[in-house]
C-alpha cells in the first residue's frame, strides 16, 4: 500500500503548487528517526516537505534564489524509463529533452543491481519480487539565458554520511552491506540524472552551509505568508528608511519605533513584515552570515549567499 501511494503521487510528478512529494513531512510518513519539517514558499505557493535538518538548511537557501521557478523535494528516480523532469513544463515546450533511463537499468549497467531494493508481495497464492524506489532530496528547476535546466542536490550532514546508512544489526557484515547499498544508490541517482544533462551535487551541510545563513533563511521564510496591508508606495518609503538605517549602523527597531510614533497608520507588525520580506526579496542587502537581530545594528552584505553557493544554481 505504501508503494502504491508513493507511485500515485509521483507517476508522473506535477509542477508548481500541485506537486506532491513521495513522502510528506508527517508523523505517519516520515521515518521515526528523521526530523521532518515544512517550509512555506510564497513563490511555489505550497509547503515544501523536508525530512532532515540538513535538507531544511539547504532548502532555505534554495528558495532564496530568484531564478528558481520550481522545486521537487522527495522526488522518485523511478525504476523504469521516464521523460526528462522538464518535460511537460511550459517553459520547456520548445526544448529537445533526453529521456532518463530507469533506475533498474542504470543499476544493472553499473553492476549494482544486487544492491537495488526489492520487496516480496503476494500474487495468486504465491509471492513475487518487485522493485522498490529510491527517493531523492531536492531537484531544482532553474532558468538562465539559455533557458530552463535542473540541478539535483543530494544532501547529508557530513561527507562521510554519503558512504554509510542505518544497517539492521551491529555486525560488520551488515555495516559493509549497508555502506555498499548507500553508495550504489548515490551512483545510480547521479548517473541517471546525467542522462538528461542534469548535474548532481553532494552537499554536506557541516562543511558547505553556514549555520547563521540557515537560521536566517528559516526566520525570513516564516514571514513570507504574512501580509503588511501597505501600499507599494508606502512599502518603498519604509524600505528606504531601513536602508538608510543599515548604512548608518542603526538598529531596524529604531526605524520601527520612529515610524510607529510619527505615523499612526503604521503598526509594528506591518513594519516588521515589510522589513523581513524586503530582505528575502533582496531589496535590503544585509550580511546573512551574521544573525539578524532587529534590535541591533546590521551589517551591509559582504558576501552574496547565492554567489557562495553558485554551483547549486548554475549549469556548469
Amino acid at each position: 500500500p505504501r508503494l502504491r501511494q508513493i507511485l500515485q503521487r509521483q507517476d508522473p510528478p506535477a509542477f508548481g503548487r500541485v506537486y506532491v512529494p513521495s513522502i510528506r513531512a508527517s508523523r505517519g510518513e516520515a521515518r521515526s528517526y528523521s526530523i521532518a519539517s515544512t517550509l512555506w514558499s510564497a513563490q511555489l505557493g505550497r509547503d515544501v516537505h523536508l525530512l532532515s535538518n540538513p535538507e531544511l538548511m539547504v532548502a532555505g537557501i534554495v528558495l532564496y534564489c530568484p531564478w528558481l521557478f520550481d522545486l521537487q523535494e522527495q522526488r522518485l528516480p523511478l525504476f523504469d524509463e521516464r521523460p526528462h523532469p522538464l518535460s511537460g513544463h511550459p517553459l520547456a515546450s520548445r526544448m529537445q529533452l533526453a529521456s532518463l533511463r530507469g533506475a533498474l537499468e542504470v543499476a544493472e549497467s553499473l553492476g549494482d543491481l544486487k544492491y537495488y531494493p526489492t520487496i516480496w508481495v503476494p500474487n495468486d497464492g504465491d509471492r513475487i519480487e518487485i522493485p522498490l524506489v529510491y527517493i531523492g532530496d531536492l531537484l531544482l528547476f532553474l532558468t538562465d539565458v539559455q533557458g530552463p535546466f535542473c540541478v539535483n542536490l543530494d544532501i547529508k550532514n557530513t561527507q562521510d554520511a554519503f558512504h554509510r546508512a542505518f544497517p539492521r544489526g551491529r555486525n560488520a557484515t551488515n555495516r559493509v552491506l549497508a555502506r555498499d547499498r548507500e553508495e550504489a544508490r548515490h551512483r545510480v541517482e547521479r548517473v541517471r540524472y546525467a542522462d538528461g544533462l542534469i548535474k548532481t551535487i553532494e552537499v554536506a551541510t557541516d562543511d558547505d552551509v553556514d549555520p547563521h545563513v540557515a537560521a536566517n533563511m528559516e526566520v525570513l521564510l516564516c514571514w513570507q505568508k504574512r501580509t503588511s496591508g501597505m501600499t507599494e508606495d508606502a512599502s518603498l518609503e519604509v524600505i528606504d528608511k531601513f536602508q538608510v538605517a543599515l548604512l548608518r549602523g542603526e538598529p531596524p527597531l529604531e526605524v520601527i519605533y520612529s515610524l510607529v510614533k510619527h505615523h499612526r497608520d503604521f503598526t509594528a507588525h506591518q513594519l516588521k513584515t515589510v522589513f523581513y520580506q524586503a530582505i528575502w526579496q533582496r531589496r535590503i542587502r544585509v550580511d546573512l552570515f551574521q544573525p539578524i537581530y532587529i534590535d541591533k545594528p546590521l551589517r551591509p552584505e559582504r558576501i552574496d549567499v547565492l554567489e557562495k553557493h553558485k554551483s547549486w544554481f548554475s549549469r556548469g
